[in-house]
């Protein structure tokens, strides 16, 4: 039988343990996520089209979302329209191995907030030039 004082440190220890392995990276499944080309989309958009969805939020709580999973120094965000009431941005990816050049993020007349994936175009890759030799 373990005395009440051991007892309570092991159980302190064990929830410490647990707490730290939820905070890890690479913890969270890929189940709470929506991937498209590589990128990472909110687990509950809706699809619309191909590489076109509906987000579950709002324009403020999408901006929100976007901040914590895209790092701004990392992934740019480039104005798409400069019009008062009109809101749109393209989220740059820089990584150039990623199958998706960016995501386009803009809100609707009806405030409904969209998301769309943009392709990376493949690179032709173009035989060598043989000499005259």
């Amino acid at each position: 039988m373990i005395d009440t004082p051991r007892k309570a440190r092991y159980v302190a220890a064990s929830l410490a343990l647990a707490g730290a392995l939820l905070l890890l990276p690479g913890s969270v499944s890929a189940a709470e996520y929506t991937m498209d080309l590589g990128a990472t989309l909110p687990k509950w958009v809706k699809k619309l089209e191909e590489h076109r969805y509906r987000s579950p939020w709002d324009w403020d709580a999408t901006l929100k979302w976007l901040d914590r999973t895209y790092a701004k120094w990392e992934y740019p965000r480039i104005r798409i329209v400069n019009k008062p009431g009109i809101k749109a941005f393209h989220l740059k990816n820089r990584k150039k191995k990623a199958d998706w050049d960016g995501i386009n993020v803009y809100q609707l007349e009806s405030g409904e907030v969209r998301f769309f994936v943009v392709e990376r175009e493949k690179e032709a890759k173009t035989a060598p030039k043989k000499s005259g030799k």
